[in-house]
């Protein structure tokens, strides 16, 4: 883990870091909060001691105004905040941000960080987290300049692969549209063993991307809003895959449990649509398949497309945004509940 020093000018190393006992503490605390919610376990008192001198520590550094902004305090608290978002704890992660963004403003602004990049990206993705769950626009990141795709304009207007789903079939909006090629371009990057990921591509799948849904709106019940919508789940499947985040997202839970509700398919694309946003979002969002309405509608969309096996439900899915690796798993567990309880 990098952490930057407070002059900015290089990244600490370990044995560095007695000069800065906010980053030792907040790093520990960090680290082992990670382990044992992952064994889901309850924090130790040895997690808890690091917690409390990583709190003790930044609140002696806000108090000095030599230390308040300093990228040491920085890194603590994004640490504090990207953990408190990872465990799903949104209104301990928004205090955190709320605090960072009172800093940045004394720093004159989040992009005087040169090479704290990391933390950058840090912060800036927590706020997207907090964002996708509030529905609004995130802060710490630049009004959009372009809107243009990272793929050449033609594979705008021309699916990447012939059996892949015509995003045209649901929205005409070319901001919209642009988006869609390049989640559907990282996609097929992800699938392909062996294929690097553009670091480019990666910094946009994270930032750029849902920086642009989060600040469109379109009318609640128009298709443009459900593929928004549902790109901004696709998102947070690749960069928030936590569990039980999902259902803490409410802004997205409760507007796509309506929407999809509402959403009527004219054609065979629609349907294919529909199937993916169904399993997209119960696995990252509701992350089960147990709401009656929710079941059925996936009953009645396999039925209308002929789908009677995973093998075809799969092909289906991976027509439209899908990387086996990430979502296989909890789609297939979705597809046997949903049709065993049928």
């Amino acid at each position: 883990m990098k952490v930057a020093h407070e002059s900015e000018s290089h990244i600490f190393s370990l044995s560095d870091m007695h000069t800065h006992e906010v980053s030792l503490h907040s790093i520990l605390f960090t680290a082992s909060a990670f382990k044992e919610v992952c064994q889901g376990l309850k924090f130790s008192i040895l997690t808890r001691y690091h917690l409390g001198e990583t709190l003790r520590c930044i609140q002696q550094s806000l108090q000095d105004k030599s230390t308040a902004t300093a990228m040491a305090t920085v890194g603590a608290i994004v640490n504090l905040a990207s953990a408190a978002s990872s465990f799903g704890d949104i209104e301990t992660a928004r205090k955190h941000m709320d605090g960072l963004c009172r800093i940045f403003e004394l720093r004159g602004g989040i992009s005087p960080f040169e090479t704290a990049a990391l933390a950058e990206m840090k912060c800036q993705r927590i706020e997207i987290c907090l964002a996708m769950t509030e529905g609004r626009k995130p802060r710490l990141l630049t009004d959009i300049q372009s809107w243009d795709s990272h793929m050449p304009e033609s594979s705008i207007h021309v699916a990447s692969e012939f059996t892949s789903l015509d995003p045209r079939s649901l929205t005409t909006d070319q901001r919209l549209l642009s988006i869609w090629v390049d989640l559907q371009h990282y996609s097929k990057l992800a699938n392909e063993s062996g294929t690097p990921i553009p670091p480019e591509l990666f910094l946009s799948i994270s930032t750029t991307l849902p920086n642009r849904l989060l600040r469109l709106s379109y009318k609640t019940q128009s298709t443009s809003e459900l593929v928004r919508l549902c790109m901004l789940v696709y998102i947070k499947s690749i960069l928030f895959s936590l569990p039980r985040l999902g259902k803490r997202m409410f802004y997205l839970s409760t507007n796509l449990e309506m929407a999809l509700q509402e959403f009527v398919p004219l054609d065979r694309e629609n349907s294919i649509f529909l199937l993916w946003a169904l399993f997209v979002v119960g696995g990252c969002i509701f992350e089960d398949f147990t709401q009656a309405w929710h079941r059925q509608a996936i009953l009645e969309t396999c039925r209308a497309l002929g789908v009677r096996s995973w093998i075809q439900c799969r092909g289906m899915l991976n027509r439209v945004l899908w990387i086996g690796d990430v979502h296989d798993p909890l789609a297939q567990d979705g597809f046997t509940k949903v049709f065993g309880a049928a």
